[in-house]
């Protein structure tokens, strides 16, 4: 099933038609990778926020394209 999907997931990417094919692994690889990233990224933040002692607050860069593409697709297989 996972296959499949991403399967999928590759026919729409390589439609687009710009940079490299790829393929399911390429692309399990590169979601995976931006997903513990913007995580990363979200604890540090978060770390951050919580640390005591003065100077200036730090707003972190944070890509949340990942996170918000998993929130998409919870709330669309609750659907079915």
């Amino acid at each position: 099933m996972k296959k499949q999907a991403w399967e999928e997931v590759a026919a729409k990417v390589n439609e687009v038609g710009v940079g490299e094919m790829r393929k399911e692994k390429a692309l399990g690889k590169k979601w995976t990778d931006m997903a513990s990233m913007t995580k990363k990224k979200e604890s540090a933040r978060r770390r951050e926020m919580s640390a005591t002692g003065g100077g200036e607050c730090v707003m972190l860069n944070v890509d949340w394209t990942p996170l918000s593409a998993i929130r998409r697709s919870s709330s669309l297989s609750q659907l079915s």
